[in-house]
């Protein structure tokens, strides 16, 4: 039963809406911060991080926009690209 229900939850997580929003917010941050520093705050290769921007069905996790939004709102990125 427990099996059930986490499944349930993990597909829920991955619904084609939501790895749309997820393309649309990597777009948005390849627009505002350029691509070479949106693959170097997700750990992609420049390629990886275009193949993604343009598939169909891109499997872009939350961890990764997560991480890309740490690095962007981090005191020390602002500091740096204020200069």
């Amino acid at each position: 039963m427990m099996e059930r229900i986490i499944k349930a939850i993990l597909k829920s997580q991955n619904t084609p809406a939501i790895i749309k929003s997820r393309q649309r917010d990597l777009q948005i941050l390849v627009d505002t911060h350029g691509i070479s520093n949106v693959a170097l705050a997700t750990e992609l290769k420049e390629s990886s991080l275009k193949q993604y921007l343009r598939e169909k069905k891109p499997r872009i996790t939350a961890g990764l926009l997560a991480q890309a939004h740490a690095v962007f709102s981090s005191e020390e990125y602002l500091k740096a690209s204020s200069k």
